[in-house]
């Protein structure tokens, strides 16, 4: 307004001026000064209009970086784990551990060949993992590694990279779980009991190293993996030239059918074979980690199959799984004498079925436990609780003799007595308080039921298994 009115005071002294005659040359002197003074006025008030604008401009740039341009070049915080990432989310590394204590006291018959005597009631340090996973240049690129430093020892559990450009197709390149048994790919601090069964952990090749294939199809209703890995299991070096082959199907029918009843229903099924050298059999353990019979000599085809199945519905988990390996066995001279012979294959087959109930109402399923209130005795959550029973077997046999017990007779002469057959029946149950989603108590009861003493002065062995865990 001060500008127009400035405009039109300047116009009308140089109409005024105009009109003057040209003989009074003191009015146009007087005039000619107040246009020289208003003209600078004028400029003054343009030069703070552009001052204003500039201003204005400075204050608009401030907001946008602001908004974008101004933030930090990483930020970091925790969502399922602790993590790091750049501000448009190319590089991310989370970090992720676990420890795991447990307990053990035993009660029972021993298995002299094996054990060498009662086994010992222990306190010990089940698992120390620390480890770290993300991607970089984009999502696609992904990685993960994890240490396992138990018993003053380190070893590689996890070390792999993969391309995971679209969900049906994902190579990975390392070491790895190979896709084979259900509850093996499940993590330890996810299990429902303090062990795996006994049929899993037996039977079940753990990591190893190799490239694999996996990936989702048709929507999310199946999921598939092949690998090719070395064979050798766990974090043992390759001993030959040859090579496992591994798959895995894993179906579920019902995943968005919308039946509530159907919804948690799945199926799977793994095969892994491959050519072993001479070397020892599979071994067989309770869930205790207690051997209950000798590796024996086996050279050859070595194939593992199995099938399994799991169902969730609210708080109810049902999961079961039945494996079969075959190891061919060497050609030798039997007991030294007669000609050479083929000894039958070894047949090793175990089956579990576990259920498990949620008594505070939580969701069930193949993850962590979420308690509806987190244990806290000064405002009243007392966490979730679980029960879980379980039972397994695990059987050996072989057309050929394969295990041998020695007794004496009432004169003191020594016998030794060859069979083919040896089993175990595990039945398991258990209770476990997830104080909070990271933090959980599990006692197991496992009753071990042998059909051979093995020189024991019982077939049947009892274990009581506890196991605190944190993990983040």
């Amino acid at each position: 307004m001060k500008k127009g009115m400035l405009s039109v005071m300047l116009a009308t002294f140089v109409a005024a001026g105009m009109a003057v005659g040209q003989d009074d040359s003191r009015r146009i002197t007087t005039v000619e000064k107040q246009i020289q003074s208003l003209t600078k006025e004028l400029e003054l008030l343009k030069q703070q209009e552009t001052d204003k604008k500039l201003e204005a401009r400075i204050d608009e740039l401030s907001k946008k970086v602001g908004e974008g341009g101004g933030k930090p070049e990483a930020t970091a915080g925790f969502k399922k784990h602790f993590y790091v990432k750049s501000a448009d989310d190319m590089f991310k590394l989370q970090f992720f551990g676990r420890v795991q204590t447990d307990f053990r006291f035993y009660e029972g018959g021993n298995v002299e060949p094996v054990w060498g005597g009662d086994p010992h009631d222990t306190i010990q340090i089940r698992r120390v993992r620390m480890g770290m996973d993300g991607h970089v240049f984009g999502k696609p690129h992904r990685f993960k590694a994890q240490i396992d430093f138990t018993h003053d020892e380190v070893h590689v559990r996890d070390g792999y990279m993969e391309l995971a450009y679209v969900p049906w197709l994902k190579v990975r390149f390392g070491h790895f779980k190979t896709p084979f048994s259900r509850e093996q790919l499940i993590s330890s601090k996810y299990i429902w009991f303090v062990e795996r069964n006994i049929a899993t952990d037996n039977l079940s090749p753990e990591r190893d190293y190799g490239v694999m294939a996996h990936g989702d199809l048709f929507d999310g209703h199946m999921q598939y993996a092949t690998a090719i890995v070395q064979g050798a299991d766990s974090d043992g070096g390759d001993d030959n030239d040859a090579f496992d082959w591994a798959y895995r199907v894993n179906v579920k029918p019902f995943k968005k059918s919308g039946n509530e009843w159907l919804e948690g229903l799945e199926f799977g099924h793994g095969l892994v074979t491959g050519n072993q050298p001479r070397g020892n059999s599979l071994r067989g353990r309770t869930a205790g980690d207690l051997d209950f019979f000798p590796r024996i000599q086996r050279h050859g085809t070595r194939t593992r199959v199995g099938v399994d199945g799991a169902w969730y519905k609210g708080s109810f988990g049902l999961q079961w799984e039945l494996l079969h390996v075959d190891e061919h066995r060497p050609t030798i001279q039997w007991d030294g004498v007669g000609p050479p012979q083929k000894l039958g294959s070894i047949q090793h087959t175990g089956w579990y079925v576990q259920t498990a109930y949620l008594l505070t109402g939580e969701k069930k399923s193949a993850k962590h436990v979420k308690p509806k209130h987190n244990f806290d005795p000064i405002k009243g959550g007392w966490g979730a609780w679980e029960i879980a029973c379980r039972i397994g077997q695990l059987e050996e046999q072989s057309n050929h003799p394969m295990f041998s017990r020695t007794y004496f007779d009432d004169w003191g002469n020594p016998y030794t007595e060859w069979y083919k057959h040896q089993q175990c029946t595990a039945f398991t149950m258990g209770v476990n308080w997830y104080l909070n989603p990271r933090v959980v108590f599990k006692v197991n009861w496992i009753h071990n039921m042998f059909d051979e003493a093995l020189e024991g002065k019982s077939s049947d062995v009892d274990s009581v298994l506890g196991r605190f865990q944190i993990y983040w």
